[in-house]
């Protein structure tokens, strides 16, 4: 047996002599799918929160999910008090020492913790290189936000009446609406409901508002 398979079969973490062999976890299944991961220092942690050594992007997933631990030179996986726990190679479990090559599943992803060349390890940006990411993402996002909100905006003063013309509108059909709930007292007050709806359009010919719009039906009701 080569040192190499005899160090997988073990739950020592003794790095392999003279080697560029590293323990990892590998991602099987998911957004994440593909992923290899080097497990450093003293705890590897997985989640959903971006804090995580091991970002699960997964509603099913707790935001501190399971912790891989280093402990008298071995690995062990602590279910971090999730929702949902975590399985090794099949088995509900809340704790448990790994070797290599155990299949480990939290909330339907999986993922094996073996040992891999260094090269092999995704490549992942630094702290303050995510950092800037998340800034410049959120920056952007504003900027357009921002832009598409002044756009709509200029539009819609490019159509519609200003204020000045807005509330003389309102008041006129507000007016024109007084005397049509009078018409079947007064019949004189025919005459004014079309004269104050014939203001309403005047105000707003294109129909841009709805009072114009509504003021239009009206009129139109009694020309029938």
């Amino acid at each position: 047996m080569d040192e190499i398979s005899k160090t997988r079969d073990e739950l020592t973490i003794d790095a392999v002599p003279g080697s560029n062999w590293v323990p990892a976890i590998k991602v099987l299944s998911g957004p994440k799918e593909g992923s290899v991961l080097e497990i450093k220092g003293d705890s590897f942690t997985i989640g959903r929160s971006s804090s995580n050594s091991l970002v699960l992007n997964d509603k099913a997933v707790s935001r501190r999910h399971a912790a891989i631990e280093q402990k008298d030179k071995r690995y062990i996986i602590h279910d971090l008090e999730s929702r949902w726990g975590l399985k090794v190679n099949g088995h509900d479990l809340k704790e448990a020492g790994l070797n290599f090559g155990n299949e480990i599943e939290i909330a339907g992803t999986r993922m094996i913790f073996d040992l891999v060349i260094k090269d092999r390890v995704t490549k992942r940006p630094s702290r303050w290189l995510r950092h800037a990411i998340v800034v410049l993402l959120f920056a952007a996002a504003a900027s357009s936000a921002t832009l598409f909100y002044f756009r709509h905006q200029s539009q819609k003063d490019l159509v519609r009446p200003g204020a000045d013309v807005l509330s003389q509108i309102i008041f006129h059909y507000d007016q024109g609406i007084s005397y049509y709930n009078k018409m079947s007292e007064d019949k004189g007050t025919h005459e004014k409901v079309l004269e104050e709806m014939k203001k309403v359009i005047a105000l707003d010919p294109k129909g841009t508002t709805q009072f114009s719009r509504s003021a239009r039906r009206i009129i139109d009701g009694f020309e029938k």
